[in-house]
């Protein structure tokens, strides 16, 4: 008998052994994938993520805050604002008014002082305008912002006992205890003449009789506006170590200022009178303005209109003018000069800023 091979038993032994060796892949895959895997302690970090965690700061890290304004001679952390978008006319940050020589920048009679093209937003020329000084009574353009967010033209004011603080020698309105006026007349008694009077009457009447807490109100007013280097303590500007500014702050207060019609009316006139009463009798008094420009005493710059401003005087402070004026275009400036040594230099060194301004 002729005994053959057969081909089936082979192949159906590799088919065996392939299926056992499937079914041994796929048990030990699904034992992997089921068991836990080790994750890291929550609670450790490694260097490397250490090390990065340090050297970024954070939203809400100390170390993303400004330096404390802790010293009064420490570096100014104002920042100057962005240039101009508008290059056509408006000069570039830092870029010297054509023939504007060291010179005639040095003669400017002052230590402080800043000239900020309003139109383009863009500073023509700045010196030692993030420095603190004292502004005297350039104060009650602040004074007369914080009240202007609380009153109207018509709102009623009773002069009250606050005149009894007021120090002797200072700039008065001539106010009496009693004696009743609408804001309107509040204001230009403050801003004319400049009394000092008038300003506790202000921030008076705005606090309900708690002064300090109106110069809270000028102190938040001021970081809101970006004076950041600016604290006060009266309304009326009266030298204090406590109280002081900066000329570029200044610029950012009084622009402000200039948002309201009512301030910018006040600050153009000449002469007020004023209707108030007084002891049950209608009572007029006329105040003349503290700025010799508007006066006729002194002649600005050939193409340069004065639209008003305030002036300022103490023994600390020096004399000291910011005004708001437009070239023959009507775009607008504000320049401040803060620490002349008399009213001569003031005005000279003022009409020397002026006169640099492009007609």
């Amino acid at each position: 008998m002729t005994i053959r091979r057969s081909t089936a038993a082979p192949s159906a032994v590799i088919a065996c052994v392939i299926i056992l060796l499937s079914v041994v892949l796929i048990t030990v895959g699904i034992t992997y994938a089921t068991e836990p895997s080790e994750l890291p302690d929550p609670g450790i970090q490694s260097e490397a993520s250490a090390d990065a965690s340090d050297s970024v700061a954070g939203p809400f890290d100390d170390s993303s805050q400004p330096p404390s304004d802790s010293s009064a001679g420490e570096e100014s952390t104002v920042k100057p604002p962005e240039e101009s978008s508008d290059t056509s006319s408006a000069p570039e940050f830092g870029q010297s008014i054509p023939a504007m020589s060291a010179g005639t920048f040095n003669s400017v009679g002052t230590q402080y002082c800043i000239l900020y093209d309003v139109t383009h937003d863009a500073i023509l020329y700045s010196k030692n305008s993030a420095e603190r000084a004292y502004p005297a009574s350039v104060t009650k353009l602040l004074t007369a912002a914080v009240a202007s967010e609380y009153c109207q033209p018509d709102t009623p004011f009773t002069v009250g006992d606050e005149q009894d603080f007021v120090q002797e020698g200072s700039s008065l309105a001539y106010l009496q205890r009693g004696q009743r006026l609408t804001f309107e007349g509040l204001l230009d008694a403050m801003l004319l003449p400049s009394g000092n009077d008038a300003a506790n009457a202000v921030a008076s009447a705005v606090s309900g009789g708690d002064i300090p807490a109106f110069c809270a109100k000028m102190n938040a007013e001021a970081q809101r506006l970006g004076a950041t280097q600016t604290h006060f303590v009266t309304p009326n500007g009266l030298d204090d170590p406590d109280h002081y500014t900066t000329a570029y702050d200044l610029y950012l207060i009084f622009n402000e200022c200039l948002k309201y019609d009512l301030f910018k009316d006040a600050i153009h006139q000449a002469h007020y009178t004023a209707v108030f009463t007084r002891n049950g009798q209608e009572v007029q008094q006329t105040y003349d303005s503290t700025n010799y420009y508007l006066l006729g005493n002194k002649t600005p710059p050939e193409g340069v209109s004065i639209i008003g401003g305030k002036t300022g005087t103490t023994d600390n402070a020096g004399l000291c003018l910011i005004l708001y004026v437009e070239d023959g275009s009507g775009n607008g400036y504000i320049s401040v000069l803060l620490g002349c040594p008399d009213k001569d230099t003031l005005y000279s060194s003022m009409s020397k800023l002026l006169s640099k301004i492009r007609k």
